[in-house]
């Protein structure tokens, strides 16, 4: 039986019997061999347009996420201890240095991928 869809011939059933699948392209098919279900010639809409508003929503969230940790390592986080158990010594701590760095990258990273995903466009699939 060929498949509407694509008019591929191969299809398989992944153990599930009330639900055979094209191969080609991976699209439920009938398990009778009746006339496939109208719902099976439907083409979904590959980018709903809540899509394209969550994906700018998450990267403005990450904009902001990423910014606050940039900012909390660059001005706040404290890389300096009291040497020898004196208050009045303090001293660099190098593994806090590295903290404080890889912080401060993290963040830029989160916020540079945040706005890579406020900047996204949709591809337009549509073949006219």
């Amino acid at each position: 039986m060929k498949c509407d869809a694509c008019g591929n011939q191969t299809r398989f059933n992944w153990g599930n019997a009330e639900k055979v699948l094209c191969e080609a392209c991976w699209k439920p098919e009938p398990v009778s061999n009746t006339a496939p279900s109208p719902e099976h010639n439907l083409v979904p809409d590959k980018n709903p347009p809540d899509t394209a508003r969550t994906i700018h929503s998450l990267g403005a969230i990450l904009i902001g996420c990423g910014l606050f940790c940039a900012g909390y390592f660059a001005f706040i986080y404290t890389t300096t201890v009291s040497a020898n158990g004196q208050e009045n010594m303090q001293v660099h701590n190098i593994g806090l240095l590295q903290n404080r760095q890889t912080g401060i990258i993290g963040g830029i990273g989160v916020a540079i991928l945040g706005g890579v995903l406020l900047l996204h466009r949709p591809l337009n699939t549509d073949s006219a």
